[in-house]
Parts: structure tokens; C-alpha cells; sequence
């Protein structure tokens, strides 16, 4: 080395391994560049990816969304329909009753013959209305 040093050829050599460094640290941030891009550009597709995926889902919430609004209406609709039948049938059932009532009372207050061929005479009689039960 030192014969190296005193013959003057250190100043080539060093010049030489200054240039070979040089052009590795070139290489590897090159090496390092490219690999960034590649990692951006990877990125930068996902991201793409996701943001479709996003879409899609914002767009599959909105059609549940209609579709529940739908059915709420369809309830409300049953639900306003079955009141409405109920109350009709409580109102012909009240009727219906209330006549009953009426020709029950009508029945009860009747006077049946105290012989058997009168009492017969009279249920036969009443029986057309009577089978009306």
C-alpha cells in the first residue's frame, strides 16, 4: 500500500473508487426510485379499487334503503286496511247483536200456550226463526 501511495497511482485508484461508489449509490437509489413508483402505482390502484368498492356499496345501501321504505309503506298500508276491517267488523258484529238481542228479548217475552199441543203449535211456529240461530 504504501508503495501504492509513494508511486502516485493513489490519486487514479481513488478517483476509480470514487466513481464505482458513485455508481452504486446511482444504482440503488434508482433501484430505491423505482420501487417507490412501483409501490405508488400499486397504491394508487387500490385506491381506485376502493373507491369502486365504495360506490358499489353506497349504491347497495340506497336500494335497501328504498326497499325497506317500500315495505315500511306496505305495513302501513296492512296495518291501516286491518283497522279499517277490524272496525267494520266490530260495527257489524254490534249489529248483528243488537238484533239478536232484540229478538231474543221478543222471544222471551212471548206467551207460550201452557198446554203441550199449544206449546207445540208455537214452536213450530217459531221454528224458521229459531233455526236462524
Amino acid at each position: 500500500m504504501t508503495a501504492l501511495l509513494a508511486s502516485g497511482l493513489w490519486k487514479p485508484l481513488a478517483l476509480v473508487v470514487l466513481c464505482a461508489g458513485l455508481l452504486v449509490y446511482r444504482a440503488v437509489l434508482i433501484h430505491q426510485r423505482d420501487t417507490a413508483r412501483a409501490q405508488a402505482q400499486a397504491a394508487q390502484a387500490q385506491v381506485l379499487e376502493l373507491q369502486a368498492s365504495n360506490a358499489a356499496l353506497t349504491s347497495s345501501i340506497a336500494q335497501q334503503n328504498a326497499a325497506i321504505d317500500a315495505l315500511r309503506a306496505q305495513e302501513q298500508a296492512a296495518e291501516a286496511a286491518a283497522g279499517s276491517r277490524e272496525a267494520t267488523y266490530a260495527k257489524n258484529a254490534a249489529e248483528a247483536m243488537a238484533a239478536q238481542a232484540a229478538r231474543a228479548s221478543a222471544l222471551s217475552k212471548a206467551a207460550v200456550p201452557a198446554d203441550c199441543a199449544g206449546a207445540i203449535r208455537w214452536g213450530n211456529a217459531q221454528g224458521p226463526g229459531l233455526g236462524q240461530w
